[in-house]
């Protein structure tokens, strides 16, 4: 879950796509061992445009959804 404000959402599905897109850290010695890649700056890239509300149609709905589901 991703959130802000006190409001999360899902994003699982955008978390996988980026397993696809940039690949995962290999190094068992780093703290991000197995998560998305960001060690190019179009990994980094691909991450801040796939999870950001902002850049990404998807989540920008779901953020929405999530206040109105708070607000009523």
């Amino acid at each position: 879950k991703m959130g802000a404000h006190g409001m999360a959402w899902d994003v699982s599905d955008e978390y996988k796509t980026l397993y696809d897109q940039n690949g995962t850290i290999d190094n068992p010695e780093f703290i991000s061992h197995g998560r998305p890649s960001i060690y190019e700056c179009k990994e980094a890239c691909n991450v801040v445009l796939t999870l950001s509300s902002c850049t990404n149609g998807k989540l920008a709905v779901r953020s929405w959804k999530a206040m109105e589901e708070k607000t009523g």
